[in-house]
C-alpha cells in the first residue's frame, strides 16, 4: 500500500538551525510538526504471528481509522457481538475480549533527518505493545493513561516506508467492574521536533494573582537538548486572548544547555482586564511557548489557559474567582452505550450539553482519567472536573483478575512513555508512573479542580496509607495548585475518619453511610482535612 507522507515545509533559518513551520489555527506558528495519526490503519481481530514485522502482508486486514473500539464492534461485524458466555461477564457487557492488532504504513517525507520523532497515544485498551519496523518500542498496560514513545532510532528518514504495529491484549478477564472497551480507542499523533525542544507535558501554567482589573499568568517549562553540542537557549511566551489577539511577548534570558541535559525556564505575563474562566463564561486564552536556539525559533508548545482563581476553605468551601460554588455533579464513565468507548466528539459534547441543561456543573471521571479531548470540551463548556486516577490499587475488586491491581505495584518497564517520577531514583512502580503522567498531562486544563487518588479502594488501611502518601506527594510536586481527594469506601468503617487518611488528603471524600461519619465528625477550622468533600448522595447500586 502507499505510505502516508507527512506534509510540511522547511525553511533554512540559518546555517546552524532549521525551522520547520506548518499552518496552525489562531495566531501561533508551529515549529514542531504534529500530525493527526488517526486515519489509515489496518485491523485484525485475534493474534497474528509475525504481525509486528515490516514485511508482514496485511492486505487482507480491514482498513479503518481510530479511535476504534473493537469490543463493542465484535469479532465479525455486523454480527451480534454479545454472548452470555463471554469471559468479560456482565460487568464487561458480555462483549468479546482478547487480542487485536493494528498496523499502519507511513513515511517522514518533508521532515528533516535531524528531527526527534515521537508517537503519542491518548489511550489504548489495554497492554499495548508498540512496534516500529519490527522493533518493540515499549508496552503500556494501563488502558486509560496516555503515553509517548521516542521512535527516532527505529524510523527511516525521508520518503522510505515505515511500519508501526500495535498489539492490544484484553485476554485476562474479568478486567473491570464496568465496560472499558478494547483497542486504540482514543486519538494518536506523530510529533517531530528539533533536538532542542520542550519536554513531554513540561509546560505548566498557573494564574497566581487574579483580579477583575489585572491578572498574572505564570508559565514554567523544561527544555531538553538531545543534540550533540551545547546550545544557547531562551524561551519566548506569547499569550493570545479568547479572540486570538496576541499580548506582548515575554522572553527569558538565554541559558547554555549542554548536550544531553535539560533546563527549566519560568516567566510571568501580565494581563490587563482579563476575561476570567468561570462556569457561565469559560473564556479560554492560549499560550504559545517558543524555544529559541541562538535567537532562532526551533520548537513550540501550545497550552490552553483559563485565567481563574480557585480556593478551598473549611469554612467557606470551594470558591471560583472569589465566589462560592457548590459542586452539582455526576460521575461519568467513558463508555457511550452502543457507541462503546470510541465515541465521536459530537456525542461527548451532546452528553455534556444535556447535563449542563439539567444543572450539572461538575464531572467526576469515573473511575479513571478522561481523554484529552474530553477535557478540551469541559474547558470550553464550563464544567468543574474531579480527575480520578484509579478504581483499584493492590487488591482486585470482585474476581477481576485482569483489573489494574495486576499492574499497580509492579515495577514499570522501560521506556514508560511518561516523564520521570518526582523523587524516584531508578525504576518506579506503574502506579507512580501513571500518577505522574495523569497530573502532568491534565494540569493545564482550567476545568480540572481536584485530583482523586482512587475510588472505593478495598486495600486495608495499613496498605493504603503509604501508597496514598506517595500519590499525594507526586501530585503536590507536579501541581501544588490543586487539592487531592479520594472517594473513600465507608470511611468510618474503614478507619479513615480517625486514621492518617484525614490528614494526608487535602479534601476528605466519602462514599456511603454518610450519617455514620458526616456531619457527626466535628472538624476544626484549622484542620486541612475538613475542606469541602466530594460526598455523593447514597443511591441504590453503583457502577
Amino acid at each position: 500500500m502507499a505510505p502516508l507522507a507527512l506534509a510540511c515545509t522547511t525553511d533554512a533559518a540559518s546555517a546552524g538551525a532549521t525551522s520547520v513551520a506548518v499552518t496552525s489555527t489562531g495566531t501561533a506558528t508551529r515549529y514542531r510538526t504534529v500530525t493527526d495519526f488517526d486515519p489509515g490503519w489496518h485491523f485484525h481481530y485475534g493474534d497474528a504471528s509475525g504481525a509486528s514485522g515490516a514485511s508482514y502482508d496485511d492486505s487482507g486486514w480491514r482498513g479503518l481509522s481510530v479511535p476504534h473500539d473493537w469490543s463493542i464492534e465484535g469479532r465479525t461485524p455486523p454480527s451480534d457481538p454479545y454472548s452470555q458466555s463471554a469471559s468479560s461477564t456482565g460487568r464487561g457487557g458480555y462483549l468479546p475480549s482478547g487480542i487485536g492488532w493494528y498496523r499502519k504504513h507511513f513515511s517522514l517525507a518533508g521532515v528533516p533527518a535531524d528531527r526527534k520523532v515521537y508517537i503519542e497515544f491518548d489511550g489504548v485498551m489495554a497492554n499495548a505493545s508498540v512496534y516500529v519496523n519490527g522493533k518493540l518500542i515499549g508496552t503500556h498496560p494501563n488502558g486509560c493513561t496516555s503515553f509517548r514513545y521516542d521512535i527516532t532510532g527505529a524510523v527511516k528518514a525521508g520518503d522510505t516506508d515505515n511500519l508501526i504495529a500495535v498489539k492490544t491484549d484484553t485476554s485476562l478477564q474479568p478486567a473491570s467492574r464496568y465496560y472499558t472497551g478494547a483497542g486504540i480507542y482514543r486519538d494518536v499523533r506523530l510529533i517531530a521536533t528539533d533536538p532542542v525542544h520542550i519536554d513531554q507535558w513540561a509546560t505548566y501554567v498557573t494564574t497566581p494573582n487574579v483580579r477583575s482589573s489585572a491578572a498574572t499568568v505564570h508559565a514554567q517549562t523544561t527544555v531538553v537538548n538531545n543534540g550533540t553540542t551545547a546550545a544557547s537557549v531562551s524561551v519566548r511566551g506569547v499569550l493570545s486572548d479568547p479572540d486570538g489577539t496576541a499580548l506582548p511577548a515575554v522572553t527569558t534570558a538565554a541559558r547554555t544547555v549542554p548536550a544531553g541535559a535539560s533546563a527549566a525556564f519560568g516567566y510571568d505575563i501580565p494581563v490587563t482586564n482579563p476575561r476570567l474562566w468561570d462556569l457561565k463564561t469559560p473564556d479560554m486564552y492560549e499560550l504559545a511557548t517558543y524555544v529559541n536556539v541562538g535567537g532562532i525559533p526551533v520548537d513550540d508548545d501550545l497550552t490552553p489557559v483559563g485565567i481563574r482563581s480557585l480556593a478551598f476553605s473549611p469554612i467557606g468551601g470551594m470558591s471560583l474567582n472569589g465566589h462560592s460554588v457548590k459542586l452539582q455533579g455526576t460521575a461519568l464513565h467513558q463508555d457511550y452505550h452502543a457507541l462503546g468507548t470510541a465515541a465521536p466528539q459530537r456525542a461527548v459534547q451532546r452528553r455534556l450539553a444535556q447535563l449542563k441543561a439539567l444543572g450539572v456543573n461538575a464531572i467526576r471521571t469515573a473511575h479513571e482519567p478522561p481523554s484529552p479531548a474530553f477535557l478540551e470540551l469541559t474547558d470550553r463548556m464550563g464544567f468543574l472536573v474531579l480527575d480520578e486516577f484509579f478504581d483499584t490499587w493492590t487488591q482486585h475488586k470482585y474476581s477481576d483478575a485482569g483489573d489494574y491491581a495486576t499492574y499497580f505495584n509492579r515495577t514499570a518497564s522501560s521506556p514508560t512513555g511518561t516523564p520521570a517520577v518526582p523523587g524516584a531514583s531508578g525504576s518506579a512502580p506503574w502506579y507512580q508512573v501513571d500518577t505522574t503522567g495523569i497530573v502532568m498531562r491534565d494540569r493545564g486544563h482550567p476545568s480540572v479542580v481536584m485530583w482523586s487518588a482512587g475510588n472505593e479502594i478495598r486495600d486495608p488501611l495499613s496498605t493504603r496509607q503509604p501508597l496514598l502518601s506517595r500519590m499525594v506527594s507526586i501530585s503536590h510536586a507536579l501541581d501544588p495548585s490543586r487539592p487531592v481527594t479520594q472517594a473513600l469506601f465507608r470511611p468510618k468503617d474503614s478507619g479513615d475518619v480517625t486514621g492518617a487518611t484525614r490528614t494526608t488528603l487535602d479534601t476528605f471524600g466519602g462514599n456511603y453511610r454518610p450519617t455514620r461519619w458526616w456531619p457527626r465528625w466535628a472538624c476544626r477550622p484549622s484542620d486541612q482535612a475538613c475542606s469541602p468533600r466530594w460526598a455523593p448522595t447514597p443511591r441504590p447500586g453503583r457502577r
